[in-house]
């Protein structure tokens, strides 16, 4: 069986990822001035991607910390009012 080659490969992902990709390409687009200008345009293009994903990464990380930081002020708050409940009662 002979297949046809095509180069329409998002074409078979399926509607969700290609949604996906799609916008992720256009974030990645945001740089064609700089890859454009590359000896190797493919490979300017991929490092601009992975720029992208590094950022985006950072951006989450950023936002892990600061929930972090929220959580252990919440357990902090727990604990001490637990040590005072607990300091109450011996009292008692």
């Amino acid at each position: 069986m002979i297949f046809r080659a095509t180069r329409e490969w998002k074409s078979f992902l399926n509607i969700e990822d290609e949604i996906i990709l799609n916008k992720f390409l256009e974030e990645v687009a945001q740089h064609r001035p700089a890859f454009r200008n590359a000896d190797d345009v493919k490979i300017a293009q991929l490092w601009c991607a992975v720029l992208e994903l590094k950022k985006e990464n950072q951006e989450l990380r950023n936002k892990m910390k600061i929930l972090d930081e929220i959580f252990a002020l919440i357990a902090e708050s727990y604990h001490s009012k637990d040590n005072k409940l607990l300091e109450s009662l011996e009292k008692f």
